[in-house]
């Protein structure tokens, strides 16, 4: 199992609830610290030392996730899962938020999503299986004042998944 976004949140939350299934864990986040004490978790629910790795990367980035997966699988043997939970938060409204925090978010939250995406379906391609989960929002479907970088990335994303599901 990859989980992305492995250090906060659901990726931290997912990430405990397979390490006590005794799942084979690849960790993955922007922070090594954060990775290494979410590791540390892991082990103490039950991942074996063998299990489970951690991998600082930054989904932004589609070689390093493509290279993420390569390595999994290779690691491994195969990916089962690919759970993707990466990504960014800015508050502010609109016309107050800078550009570059909002292309910053849009960067993580669906350009990420699009890079984990396809490589894991490749790879699912290959084995001729596996599950792809991309954690979305309730702001996919709805939208918040001062919130409109996440919310824009949100309703792509739905739109993203809804997509892969028809094809």
């Amino acid at each position: 199992m990859v989980i992305t976004g492995a250090s906060s949140g659901i990726g931290r939350a997912v990430a405990h609830r397979l390490a006590a299934d005794r799942a084979r864990l690849v960790l993955c986040s922007r922070s090594a610290e954060a990775l290494s004490a979410v590791a540390d978790e892991c082990r103490e629910r039950g991942s074996a030392e063998d299990d489970l790795q951690t991998v600082t990367i930054d989904v932004r980035e589609a070689p390093a996730v493509d290279d993420l997966l390569a390595t999994a699988a290779s690691h491994f043997g195969r990916i089962d899962a690919v759970v993707h939970c990466a990504g960014a938060l800015a508050y502010g409204r609109f016309v107050d938020l800078p550009a570059e925090l909002f292309d910053a978010t849009v960067a993580t939250n669906l350009g990420g999503t699009s890079h984990v995406a396809r490589a894991a379906l490749l790879q699912f391609e290959t084995q001729r299986a596996g599950h792809l989960v991309l954690v979305g929002s309730v702001l996919g479907k709805i939208a918040a004042p001062t919130m409109s970088a996440y919310v824009t990335t949100k309703w792509a994303i739905h739109g993203l998944a809804r997509t892969l599901q028809l094809e």
